[in-house]
């Protein structure tokens, strides 16, 4: 009891994952951090595991299974990004582990990261996406396979590896040196090589949330992204040299349009609890680019910046996931 006679609410041991054996482990660190920050400690009891770069689990600093980090645990919060965490594979254990968890299922999760299966998924629905292409780490000859593709493509192009996030090994290739060094070392690092055509436009972020403000599908304003690269890359997001701001310049149907692909896309593809769809604009039309499930959500990230300038607190839209997920 508490000093007004009523029965205190315990409260909701939450394990939030951070780090992980992929290419994100630093952006992820991040995105884990600024969820600790931000946990409302009235409600959330805020338990850190850290996943190394060899997948090994850690709980107070020292080695543990996920079973015993997970033990006395009543929902997880997954800040991980990319391999490992985003693709199905940490999905699958924490439900073999019977344990809620934020953001998609496994399937889904496995599903989504893989941007040419999902950017052919849309096209049948209608969906326009830049034309692409993809060589994989096993395929026979690969050299004739980039020599062609440089050869039969417009230039410049655009390589980055089919399943990550965070811009990371995105490339956009003005010359052949350039597009050959670049698909080869996503090759050698054992992932599969997404070249495509280059969009040139304006970059815009919709992000999803499932049973906000009275929605089932709520989308926060959507965002434009300023920066002075050419692309928006790995190297602009981690030195945060770029401007998230709310969708201006844009006519009424394309706002709307983006709205409701990114709706679409949450929806068909089974997604759970929020994620982010990016596009390219330009007089051409809209152009689907990619499916978040797990967006960044450090300080300097699109989602929640979205979530300001939607009149949405960090700490609102955390504690409202993680009770969906503990549901």
């Amino acid at each position: 009891m508490n000093s007004s006679g009523k029965k205190a609410t315990a409260k909701i041991r939450v394990a939030v994952l951070r780090g992980g054996p992929s290419s994100e482990h630093t952006i992820s660190i991040s995105s884990g951090k600024h969820v600790l920050e931000n946990l409302d400690i009235e409600k959330f009891v805020p338990i850190d595991i850290y996943i190394d770069k060899g997948g090994v689990w850690h709980l107070d600093g020292v080695a543990t299974s996920p079973y015993n980090a997970l033990q006395f645990v009543d929902v997880v919060f997954n800040a991980m990004h990319g391999e490992y965490g985003e693709d199905g594979v940490v999905q699958a254990l924490l439900e073999e582990l019977s344990v809620p968890y934020n953001g998609s299922s496994t399937f889904a999760s496995s599903l989504a990261i893989d941007k040419h299966k999902t950017a052919l998924l849309l096209e049948k629905d209608g969906v326009l996406s830049p034309f692409s292409t993809v060589i994989r780490p096993y395929a026979k000859a690969p050299e004739k396979a980039i020599a062609e593709l440089w050869r039969t493509m417009h230039h410049p192009l655009i390589v980055k590896p089919v399943a990550s996030g965070s811009s990371v090994g995105l490339a956009l290739a003005k010359d052949f040196k350039h597009f050959d060094t670049s698909v080869r070392k996503i090759l050698v690092s054992g992932h599969s090589a997404l070249v495509q055509e280059y969009i040139r436009g304006r970059e815009v972020s919709v992000s999803i949330i499932e049973d906000m403000r009275e929605q089932d599908l709520y989308a926060a304003i959507p965002v434009t992204i300023k920066h002075n690269s050419h692309i928006f890359d790995n190297v602009t997001k981690k030195s945060a040299s770029f401007h998230v701001e709310p969708m201006r310049g844009f006519s009424s149907t394309e706002r709307e349009l983006v709205i409701r692909i990114a709706k679409h896309i949450h929806k068909e593809f089974g997604l759970r609890h929020y994620s982010r769809s990016d596009f390219i604009i330009n007089e051409k039309g809209v152009y689907f680019i990619e499916v978040n499930t797990l967006p960044g959500l450090t300080k300097h990230s699109i989602l929640p910046a979205a979530l300001k300038e939607s009149g949405i607190s960090m700490k609102d839209f955390l504690t409202h996931v993680i009770q969906k997920s503990g549901k």
